[in-house]
């Protein structure tokens, strides 16, 4: 899991400077080697931007296309322009 988080923060990211301090921070969530770390507001706002962008890349298609091979029609709708 913090092999995945890392690369997915990678990618998402690429030319994010901190890049080493959030794989330290993701590191302290291993269970076979637990930490403790300190994080700022800042880092911890940073963290939601990443859950966030994972979740809609990679979680909600998932689930989109498992929801239409079940049968569900999905209309998306977005905002006229």
């Amino acid at each position: 899991m913090i092999v995945i988080g890392e690369r997915a923060l990678r990618e998402a990211f690429p030319n994010m400077d901190d890049g080493n301090r959030f794989a330290e921070i993701f590191k302290v969530f291993d269970p076979n080697e637990p930490a403790a770390v300190t994080v700022t507001l800042s880092e911890v706002s940073i963290m939601k931007i990443f859950c966030d962008t994972y979740y809609l890349h990679r979680v909600m298609p998932a689930k989109m296309k498992a929801r239409e091979k079940m049968g569900h029609r999905i209309t998306i709708l977005a905002k006229k322009q």
